[in-house]
C-alpha cells in the first residue's frame, strides 16, 4: 500500500506545443490526410502560444488572473508582458508576424462561417471523372488556402522562438519540471523461510 501526495504543475503552453509538432509531423508522414493535420498544427500552435502568454504572466505580473489579465485579447496580453519585462518585440518581422498570422487564422476557424464558393477553369479529365481533378484555388475558403504545409512548419518554429524569448525575457525556464511526488510505502512482506541446519 502507498500513501502518495502528488502536487503537479500543469504546463498547458508545453502540451499545447507538443501537438501542434506532432500534427505537423503527421502531416509530412501522412500525405493524404495531410491538410486535417495542418490545420490541427495550426489552430495548437497559437493556443500553445496564448497559453504561454498566461503562464508568463501569473508568474512575473501581480494578481494576473485576479485583475482579469487572462482573459485581455492575445495582442493586450503581449504589449502588458513587454511593458512590464521591458522586453522590446520587434512587429514588423518574424517571429512576431508569423505569430500574429496564425492568431488570426485560429480566429478565422473559432468565427467560422459557412460560405459559398465559386470558380470555374478548364483542365483536362483524368480517368474520365471530372470529380477526381483538383479543384481550383478560388474554390477553397480563404482559411484552406492556408492550411500547407510551410504555414504550419513556420507557424510552428516562429510561435516556438518567440515563447522562448519572452521566457528568456522572464527569467523562466521553458518546459520546466511539473511533479513533485513523496510517499510513504507499507508493504507486508512474508517472513523468509530459513533453512533447516542439516544435522
Amino acid at each position: 500500500m502507498a500513501n502518495r501526495n502528488i502536487k503537479r504543475t500543469v504546463l498547458t503552453y508545453s502540451s499545447l506545443a507538443d501537438a501542434a509538432t506532432w500534427f505537423l509531423c503527421k502531416a509530412s508522414s501522412e500525405p493524404s490526410e495531410s491538410s486535417y493535420y495542418i490545420m490541427a498544427s495550426l489552430v495548437f500552435s497559437a493556443f500553445s502560444f496564448e497559453a504561454a502568454l498566461n503562464h508568463v504572466g501569473k508568474r512575473r505580473i501581480k494578481d494576473w488572473e485576479d485583475n482579469g489579465y487572462d482573459g485581455e485579447r492575445w495582442e493586450e496580453k503581449v504589449d502588458r508582458i513587454a511593458n512590464h519585462l521591458e522586453f522590446v518585440i520587434n512587429k514588423g518581422k518574424r517571429p512576431f508576424q508569423t505569430v500574429k498570422w496564425v492568431m488570426n487564422f485560429r480566429n478565422r476557424l473559432a468565427h467560422g462561417r459557412t460560405e459559398e464558393r465559386r470558380a470555374s477553369d478548364t483542365s483536362p479529365i483524368s480517368n474520365g471523372n471530372p470529380f477526381d481533378m483538383p479543384l481550383p484555388k478560388d474554390a477553397y475558403a480563404g482559411w484552406e488556402q492556408c492550411c500547407t504545409i510551410e504555414n504550419a512548419k513556420r507557424a510552428d518554429e516562429d510561435v516556438f522562438a518567440l515563447m522562448l524569448n519572452l521566457f528568456q525575457a522572464a527569467g523562466l525556464t521553458y518546459g520546466e519540471p511539473d511533479l513533485e511526488m513523496d510517499f510513504t510505502e507499507t508493504v507486508t512482506r512474508p517472513q523468509p523461510i530459513m533453512p533447516t541446519k542439516k544435522e
